[in-house]
């Protein structure tokens, strides 16, 4: 029969028990305590995102996101302004729109690799920089083909933003409240494409269709500003590999779907079927059918 324990030193068996269970729970999460991709805090940690409050960061990443959700439908109403101002046809502006949203085709399936490889804030603030720069340079643009070359470089921090907001938004909201989280930030995806095209139409009527580009500029300074100050800075995984054959399949297959749904903008430059009748088989027009032969026809 087994000895009984003295109440002290089962006491002790207990908390060494109970602080071998946080040693395998913490060794399992990984390293930095994360684990399912989260940042893991205890009730007295006050140094994780999650701990410090997640109102105003989730304010800022909207911000970020509503700029690039917005320069996707405002441009739309400019594109008759564009066309006035650059003496081009309808079909060249039309790639102003078009080579936005084949680049964020393109550079999204990347994104969440270069947060990763880089650290999720400081990806954050320079495509916020970047995409401001890029709006400047759009608005300052005096040929059509300068313009649909900064829209280029304006949409790879445009595809950027929204995959990065999306993950530190995984990553500074509790568990308990990601529900409340992802529905104040699905104001910014909806809202943004919705007041596009009013707020487009607005500038372009009393201001010019550069300040679809130039009302980017404060938004983008006061954002990046602000996510320097408040957002919390995440480890970056340096060993990280880089799947390149995986992008370059998703990348390409992308970049020719968004081809083959934008086939408006190609339509142009598709040889069209003659309109003129061959001589084989034709048929005689209405004048040639009532003086054929010297004899009309009824």
């Amino acid at each position: 029969m087994a000895a009984s324990l003295d109440p002290t030193e089962a006491e002790t068996e207990t908390g060494a028990a109970a602080a071998a269970t946080r040693t395998v729970t913490r060794s399992s999460q990984g390293p930095e305590g994360m684990a399912d991709g989260r940042v893991s805090a205890g009730p007295g940690d006050r140094s994780s995102p999650a701990a410090r409050g997640w109102g105003v960061p989730l304010a800022i990443l909207i911000v970020g996101m509503f700029m690039s959700n917005l320069d996707i439908s405002i441009v739309n109403v400019a594109m008759s302004a564009m066309r006035k101002d650059f003496g081009a046809a309808t079909e060249s502006v039309q790639w102003v729109s078009t080579i936005y949203s084949l680049t964020e085709g393109v550079v999204v399936p990347a994104s969440a690799w270069i947060g990763a490889r880089y650290g999720l804030k400081r990806v954050y603030v320079w495509s916020l920089v970047l995409f401001t720069v890029a709006s400047a340079l759009c608005a300052m643009a005096g040929s059509l083909g300068i313009l649909v070359l900064f829209r280029i470089l304006q949409a790879i921090p445009g595809g950027i933003i929204p995959v990065i907001c999306q993950t530190i938004l995984y990553r500074i909201v509790p568990r308990e409240k990601l529900g409340a989280a992802m529905g104040v930030y699905g104001v910014g995806v909806v809202v943004a494409p919705a007041i596009g095209p009013a707020l487009g139409g607005y500038l372009i009527e009393y201001v010019g269709w550069r300040a679809i580009f130039y009302i980017n500029v404060p938004v983008g300074i006061v954002g990046a500003i602000a996510a320097m100050v408040f957002l919390a800075r995440f480890p970056a995984e340096r060993r990280r590999p880089f799947d390149l054959a995986g992008f370059a399949c998703i990348a390409g297959a992308l970049f020719a779907l968004l081809m083959a749904l934008r086939g408006d903008v190609l339509h142009p430059y598709v040889p069209a079927k003659s309109s003129r009748p061959g001589r084989v088989g034709r048929r005689p027009g209405p004048a040639a059918a009532g003086t054929g032969n010297g004899r009309a026809h009824a």
